[in-house]
């Protein structure tokens, strides 16, 4: 696909005696909006054409060129764009500059222009086409985003972030470019403009919701960093004085932070010095409200901040460390809820603070009623919270109840993994993000860029063909729902072991109008049974939770159309040292995989800096929710991989490996150990010398052989 920001050839000083350009945005006249019908649609044509999707796109430039209305200049940018899909670069650029003659505000003409610019390395000619781009048209986020691209690549960091944000307010829903700024702030280290701006930016996309919030952890972290509130209680929970300073109302009033209420809604922080700040938090807040410390005039913060935590606590199912004084406290709180009438002004925080510790689904049904009596007129956090903590289960326990199934479950080992699962359905997840759909074909060339010609798949060259798509160990569905986001026009296969699992998946789906997926719960193992074969299969992390991996992956073989292609991931054996010497340690130890035991462990480690596993609160992301830590560490049945391994998974199931996915291939661009790509000998030699690089997972692809 064609991404511009990937074409950009350095060289140095290009911005040594430029003017900045971040006022661009404010020198255009408001009369050059041109966001009309003609523009939306040339914008369709250019997105289809970066995702590979040539045949949609002359489909729409040639019904666009039927229009009575359109300008020679806007017909020249069309024609250039039809030689554009057909990469015949020369002629395109010839139709660009004639629609720049024609009419010197054709925006989209200079734009292209400069897209073509950068591609063949003239990089001045490419600044200075899309800053008359941006002057003629300042909302344009395409133009914004190439700006930023090319002071990145010139190493122009402040120019790069401030055209970067640019892009993000003319489309704030666009997750390249949150991932983007996400990549830039720790390259450029310009954290400093962070501190106005861009908290803004963050609030009004965690309102929109449209993005995965997890993409743009190191923009929450800065934005974190930046505030003075956070950073205020952070030393309070430092030095031990949060209690105090929550009793005495100080603290609480640091909580009037919209920022950080929304972050704690949307997304979960996989950093050691929040879980503390949060901890302790919840548990002055505890206290302080048992109390009955918390000052009229704090109620309603009071409220929301604990609505917000409970909210937090539930998405990372209470994993947070429970002292017995704490567990005294809540005992006490609890019984309140029975007690209190329902105007007393009291209850909702006594609802809030309780939730923090529980999922109030599971209380008696009179607390239940009177917690959904109470959300009709309250405020929007603790509407949330109530929503979450008590409707959504509801929901789930209705779809659990509708699970249909293609098989029975007899092996031992799936058995066991099934029930880890139906007690921790994994992963707990919220947001779904904005799927861009590439081309199945686009999608595996980009993953694996040194594919010759005759290897290149041939599945689906444009998103809106359909493909039937299998997704083998589906858990709660996110990625079962991107893909069926990004292939509406597939039939996909979702199938797992866990009706839990499989509940909370239909539940996401019906939340985010996704219709085209067929859960079913079953083992893998009795697919072929099914009789169905299918284009792409696609199985992350399953594989090495099965008795005999070979047998499943040979499973999966045989489902595969003539052809097709198979994505799995599978966990590494070096980059597991430290999950190994975690997994040894609760073996010597005995502790249990209950909600208990799982918080006593992770309380030992977070709490000893100088513990060997220590690096699990740093390294993995999984270390953070209840159900991933278990997933983690506490698994009923895993096995570790090395390349040596995985050529005899391969070859036993009769496919063939075409390589590694995106991150492996953009490590060992300049890696003289990497000559051949499908190599598992050279991947071996090369993990060898860096026994982390695979710390997720190996991500593969494969195929069968021709």
């Amino acid at each position: 696909a064609r991404k511009p920001a990937a074409t950009f050839v350095t060289r140095p000083g290009i911005y040594a005696n430029q003017r900045s350009t971040h006022n661009i945005h404010f020198m255009a006249d408001a009369a050059n909006d041109l966001a009309g019908a003609a523009d939306a649609a040339i914008r369709r044509v250019l997105r289809l054409i970066e995702r590979n999707n040539r045949g949609a796109a002359r489909r729409d430039i040639t019904a666009l060129l039927q229009m009575n209305s359109l300008s020679t200049s806007w017909r020249s940018v069309l024609e250039g764009l039809s030689s554009y899909a057909d990469h015949d670069d020369a002629l395109a650029m010839s139709k660009f500059m004639t629609a720049v003659d024609l009419d010197q505000h054709n925006h989209y003409a200079h734009y292209l222009l400069a897209e073509i610019h950068a591609k063949e390395g003239h990089i001045p000619a490419a600044i200075a086409s899309v800053e008359r781009a941006l002057k003629i048209y300042p909302k344009m986020a395409e133009s914004w985003f190439l700006h930023g691209g090319l002071a990145f690549r010139e190493k122009a960091f402040a120019v790069a972030l401030g055209s970067l944000l640019q892009a993000i307010r003319c489309d704030i829903d666009n997750e390249g470019y949150w991932h983007r700024l996400n990549y830039l702030l720790p390259a450029g280290q310009i954290q400093g403009p962070l501190a106005t701006v861009p908290r803004a930016l963050l609030i009004e996309a965690l309102r929109r919701r449209n993005i995965e919030f997890q993409i743009v952890d190191q923009v929450i972290y800065v934005a974190l960093k930046l505030s003075a509130n956070i950073q205020q209680l952070l030393t309070m929970a430092r030095v031990g004085a949060l209690r105090a300073q929550v009793m005495s109302g100080n603290a609480i009033r640091l909580l009037d932070d919209e920022f950080f209420l929304l972050v704690l809604q949307h997304t979960t922080l996989h950093h050691a010095g929040y879980e503390k700040l949060l901890t302790d938090l919840r548990r002055a807040l505890l206290e302080t409200i048992a109390a009955n410390a918390v000052p009229p005039s704090l109620r309603d913060l009071a409220i929301r901040s604990a609505s917000a935590l409970a909210i937090y606590a539930l998405t990372t199912e209470f994993v947070f460390f429970v002292t017995e004084a704490e567990a005294l406290t809540l005992v006490a709180c609890r019984g309140r809820l029975y007690d209190m009438p329902v105007d007393d002004a009291d209850l909702p925080m006594v609802f809030a603070i309780v939730a923090c510790y529980e999922q109030l689904a599971m209380a008696a049904d009179a607390v239940v009623v009177k917690a959904q009596t109470l959300s009709a007129n309250m405020l929007p956090e603790f509407r949330e919270m109530i929503s979450l903590h008590i409707l959504e289960h509801t929901k789930i326990n209705l779809y659990q109840a509708g699970v249909k199934s293609f098989s029975g479950i007899t092996n031992t080992v799936s058995l066991a993994v099934q029930g880890q699962y139906e007690e921790n359905p994994y992963p707990r997840w919220r947001f779904l993000g904005m799927a861009d759909a590439d081309a199945y074909d686009t999608l595996i060339a980009r993953c694996l860029p040194h594919l010759r010609d005759d290897q290149q798949p041939g599945l689906q060259t444009a998103a809106d063909d359909p493909l039937d798509i299998l997704i083998a160990g589906c858990g709660t569905g996110r990625h079962a729902l991107w893909r069926g986001r990004q292939y509406r026009n597939s039939k996909i296969l979702a199938v797992d072991l866990s009706s839990a699992s499989l509940a909370y998946a239909m539940m996401k789906a019906e939340e985010f109008g996704i219709a085209n997926i067929d859960f079913r719960q079953g083992d893998l193992l009795e697919l072929p049974a099914l009789g169905r074969q299918f284009d792409v299969i696609e199985s992350t992390g399953v594989l090495h939770h099965m008795e005999d991996p070979g047998k499943g992956l040979a499973a999966l073989a045989r489902c595969l159309r003539p052809g097709g292609w198979v994505r799995i991931s599978v966990y590494s054996h070096s980059a597991r040292r430290a999950v190994r010497m975690a997994r040894e340690r609760i073996a010597e130890r005995g502790c249990l995989a209950t909600a208990d035991g799982i918080r006593d462990f992770r309380h030992t480690i977070m709490c000893d800096e100088t513990d060997p596993l220590h690096e699990l609160c740093v390294r993995w992301r999984d270390f953070f929710a209840l159900s991933d830590c278990r997933d983690l560490l506490f698994h009923v049945h895993e096995h570790q991989f090395t390349t040596e391994g995985l050529e005899l998974l391969i070859a036993s199931a009769g496919l063939e490996f075409m390589g590694f996915d995106p991150a492996a291939g953009i490590a060992v661009n300049a890696e003289p150990r990497i000559t051949d790509w499908q190599s598992l000998r050279q991947w071996g030699e090369f993990e060898n010398a860096n026994p982390d690089f695979f710390s997720s997972m190996y991500d593969m692809w494969l195929r069968q052989p021709s």
